[in-house]
């Protein structure tokens, strides 16, 4: 309940934007069942899209718009190999 209150407008939108690289990792890591190393790097040229209405289920959510996503990033990240 209080991570939705905290993800959900007005404060979301603030909150996010503040966020830290250590909040990112313990948020990851709590989801996770087993403890995960987290590289410091991630993936290179990697961006961040945000799906308005969209959860944890892009693929399923939003499949057309998520398809649209990974195919011009790959597409981008073939084009810098």
């Amino acid at each position: 309940f209080i991570l939705r209150l905290l993800l959900a407008p007005p404060l979301g939108p603030l909150l996010w934007p503040r966020r830290s690289d250590a909040m990112i990792r313990k948020g990851i890591s709590a989801t996770a069942a087993r403890p995960v190393d987290l590289p410091d790097d991630a993936v290179p040229n990697a961006r961040v899209e945000l799906l308005p209405g969209v959860g944890h289920l892009p693929m399923v959510e939003a499949p057309e718009t998520t398809g649209k996503l990974l195919l011009s990033f790959t597409a981008t990240a073939a084009d810098n190999l």
